[in-house]
């Protein structure tokens, strides 16, 4: 079962043992519902923290793994804050104070409940906590394994022959992890439990061979499937409890499935902070959002033959450095993302783009070559109706599609599956030019060479900067040969990060079409990019 998929019927079953059908995002502003989680912090907590609270709930029941601590306003508690955390637990989402014991009414009031949970997550727990048990202190550890894409195969061979294939995995894992008790979590997921005492070590070699064994050729029918697995790992330190080993494993093996899948994801200290660091920065996000402190910078792509504008690519900026510190693009798309804001920020980023390219067309004769490239994420496109908002907004602003470009970041990310594709093709039949970003040091981009509608390619600047004017190095090689390939797919190729005139004179040597880079600009301000487009004048040294 992909991402998606998992978190949604996991939403579905936090609601469903919950007993409710509450829509929260139709939530009135003024309560913090947590599905069967009633408890007194929506009667202390302010009423101005209660809509990003609401936002984390939503995010955590749908999210398994999902885990936020912040401090919040108290009624009539002056200026000292309260610490409380948004959790995705067995049951759904919990809200409660930061910290609070097993015994506390308010942890009575938010804590799962063990027999209420579904019977096969029910077992895994049981099973753990009575491993650690008899642990006596020694660690004990955990692999939860989840099936990538699983349902593609699953709606290919029908769910009988997909039963099949899931019990030939489970006697797999359960064959080469003995005596490890193994345990199938519904679904496409497997816990295996392992005994003290154990080391993260022991458990990563344990996962790399479930991995390996899982991935060997499977025949059920006529089919021949070969399947990958995903495999968190997480190891129980005194403290930690069975739902801790658990959350900690799942929270493991989600961050595997965000950088690429088929592989072992340990949870270690960093894994574990990160989405409390990065949703602590969602109320700074989301300041940002309603009070207008983000903008758009454009940084000029030139033609190499006559170092004339011919495009732009749109960047985040924060506009009040201060209030902002420290976040970059990427930091505030990783925010967005992790916080249920990625819509938003999108949104925003195609409306201020449409918004700027109508300002910009007076200055642009009609048969003037000027394209804005934006960026778009695998979660964007995981959307169906992406390519309509997008076709929607250029149209509002009445901007041709033929000015404007999506760059899918980064080749490995970008998602195998037929929503992601048809949302690109049909932005590609409305005339939107389609570009792959950080070409040259991924062998995967040659599969979204052949599957996607391309128009160009961006050369990633970790083989641009290595470029010398007389050649003679391997990067100029498979700079060369990644222009090559373009051109004979009838691709434009773009070089990025061009910072000095030989990196410049080396890319018109190799036959690069266009470059970008602070040797012809750094991003701009718009008005600043309005200027260079009036005078006409050609960039660069």
């Amino acid at each position: 079962m992909d991402r998606w998929e998992r978190r949604l019927e996991a939403a579905a079953r936090a609601r469903e043992v919950a007993g409710t059908g509450a829509d929260l995002e139709r939530t009135p502003s003024g309560s913090l519902p947590a599905p069967g989680r009633d408890g007194p912090l929506a009667e202390v907590i302010a009423p101005e923290e209660h809509p990003l609270l609401q936002e984390l709930i939503a995010v955590a029941t749908r999210r398994p793994g999902f885990v936020a601590r912040l401090p919040v306003r108290r009624i009539g508690a002056g200026d000292e804050p309260l610490v409380v955390e948004v959790a995705h637990e067995v049951l759904g989402a919990v809200l409660r104070i930061a910290g609070s014991e097993a015994g506390s009414p308010l942890a009575a009031a938010t804590a799962p409940d063990l027999a209420a949970a579904p019977a096969d997550r029910r077992t895994a727990l049981e099973r753990t906590q009575s491993a650690i048990d008899r642990a006596d202190g020694e660690p004990v550890g955990m692999l939860l394994l989840d099936l990538d894409r699983f349902k593609l195969h699953n709606d290919t061979i029908g769910t009988t022959l997909g039963d099949e294939v899931l019990g030939i995995v489970a006697e797999r894992v359960a064959a080469c992890s003995a005596p490890a008790a193994s345990v199938p979590l519904g679904g496409d997921e497997i816990a295996v439990i392992v005994d003290a005492p154990t080391t993260l070590a022991r458990l990563e070699q344990l996962a790399d061979e479930v991995r390996r064994r899982v991935a060997e050729p499977i025949r059920v029918g006529e089919h021949r499937l070969e399947l990958s697995a995903t495999v968190g790992v997480a190891l129980a330190t005194p403290g930690v409890t069975a739902t801790d080993l658990l959350h900690n494993a799942d929270s493991a093996m989600f961050a595997g499935k965000d950088r690429g899948r088929d592989r072992v994801e340990v949870f270690d200290r960093k894994l574990g902070s990160r989405r409390a660091r990065q949703v602590s920065g969602s109320r700074e996000l989301r300041r940002l959002l309603d009070d207008d402190g983000l903008e758009l910078h454009y940084q000029p792509v030139v033609s190499l033959d006559t170092e004339m504008i011919v495009g732009a690519e749109a960047l985040l900026r924060v506009r009040d450095a201060d209030g902002g510190a420290g976040f970059g693009p990427s930091a505030l798309v990783a925010v967005a993302e992790d916080v249920g804001l990625a819509d938003r920020l999108g949104r925003f980023v195609v409306g201020r783009v449409a918004a700027q390219l109508a300002a910009w067309e007076p200055q642009l004769a009609p048969a003037r070559r000027f394209v804005v490239s934006m960026n778009v994420t695998p979660l964007q496109l995981a959307d169906p109706g992406a390519a309509e908002r997008i076709r929607g907004a250029l149209e509002q602003a009445g901007v041709s599609p033929a000015r404007v470009a999506v760059e899918l970041a980064g080749t490995s990310r970008v998602p195998l599956d037929v929503v992601s594709d048809a949302v690109i093709a049909e932005l590609a039949a409305a005339g939107v030019a389609i570009g792959l970003d950080d070409v040259g040091t991924d062998a995967s981009s040659l599969g979204a060479f052949r599957r996607l509608p391309l128009g160009f390619v961006k050369i990633d600047r970790a083989i641009v900067a290595n470029l010398t004017a007389d050649g003679g190095r391997a990067d100029d090689a498979v700079v060369g040969a990644t222009i090559s390939l373009a051109h004979q797919l009838g691709l434009v190729a773009v070089a990025v990060g061009v910072e000095r005139d030989e990196q410049r004179r080396a890319l018109r040597r190799l036959g690069c079409d266009q470059a970008q880079g602070y040797w012809y600009s750094p991003p701009v301000p718009p008005d600043a990019l309005a200027d260079l487009l009036r005078t006409g004048t050609p960039l660069g040294g």
